[in-house]
């Protein structure tokens, strides 16, 4: 499976069964991040390592595996398996590491 980066206005919809992709909710086995300030945005994250992603974020939970975000100023947020918390919205999120 293949890491797709994630943008606002990106065809993740269009994504093959397995990949990332944007849902109204936080599917089963996913790492999630709800896009800043956009009700009901929520990018699902398939790919276990490296996921490339370029916007802003204000929450993120982790339905399944645990999984660090960073920022492009190189700070970073981990969440822990089976648990959801706050992102720093105001900052640009430039990964999503999913540990497998």
């Amino acid at each position: 499976m293949g890491a797709a980066a994630a943008f606002a206005g990106g065809p993740a919809s269009a994504a093959p069964p397995g990949a990332d992709y944007w849902s109204p909710q936080c599917d089963y086995g996913r790492a999630c991040i709800f896009l800043a300030n956009t009700p009901n945005k929520i990018w699902n994250v398939e790919s276990c390592g490296y996921n490339p992603i370029q916007d802003h974020y204000n929450w993120a939970k982790a339905h399944g595996n645990a999984f660090t975000v960073t920022y492009a100023d190189g700070r970073w947020d981990r969440v822990e398996a089976w648990t959801e918390r706050p992102l720093d919205g105001n900052n640009l999120v430039v990964r999503v590491d999913v540990l497998c």
